[in-house]
């Protein structure tokens, strides 16, 4: 099995989105199934796992790619989609040097506001697990969180993903309890400092 060149990774460009969101959403459906789920679960969380240009458009995304074919991606929730920085920062005035809204500096957070970005969804291609896909997205997620002037990166991981999150230095802060088919399900919360 080839190793990805992580070079191929970048972030969805706008015109892409309504072409991609089917592919995006295949994969994720894909991988969540990998882990054996029973079908009746994967009907359920079919909603949040079906994208579109919409919903691509209210975080930044990052897909990996080999030659055309999409290999999986990951999403970045908690930013401006605009500016690329923390949503809770107020961004000062760039400098005369500066050539990207995310170069200027964060003025200070605001009172009660958490300084928070989450990873929403990181999603690898069952056929190309195991050529550390999910590290390089994530090295290029952690990249953008740090500079957005956010503290923490968080996410809600699926029970099969944690020893993947744990190993990217994520630490245990908490459940989520939620249901599927009725029946209830204990997410672990996990968060990672930025600075």
């Amino acid at each position: 099995m080839t190793i990805f060149d992580p070079t191929c990774i970048r972030r969805l460009k706008s015109s892409e989105e309504a072409d991609l969101a089917p592919v995006l959403t295949s994969i994720a459906l894909a991988a969540k199934r990998s882990w054996g789920y029973p079908e009746d679960w994967i009907r359920e969380w079919t909603p949040e796992l079906t994208f579109n240009a919409r919903s691509l458009k209210a975080d930044w995304t990052w897909v990996a790619f080999d030659d055309e074919r999409p290999t999986g991606f990951i999403v970045l929730g908690g930013l401006n989609p605009r500016t690329g920085l923390w949503a809770g920062a107020q961004p000062a005035a760039p400098s005369e040097d500066s050539h990207h809204p995310s170069d200027c500096s964060i003025t200070p957070e605001r009172k009660g506001v958490e300084s928070l970005v989450s990873v929403e969804h990181l999603w690898i291609d069952p056929q190309d697990h195991g050529r550390g896909l999910g590290r390089a997205l994530f090295e290029v997620l952690h990249h953008q969180a740090r500079r957005s002037g956010a503290r923490q990166l968080e996410v809600y991981s699926d029970p099969n993903a944690e020893g993947f999150y744990r190993h990217m230095g994520f630490e245990p802060h908490g459940e989520h309890r939620s249901t599927v088919c009725g029946l209830d399900r204990r997410l672990p919360i996990l968060r990672m400092p930025l600075r």
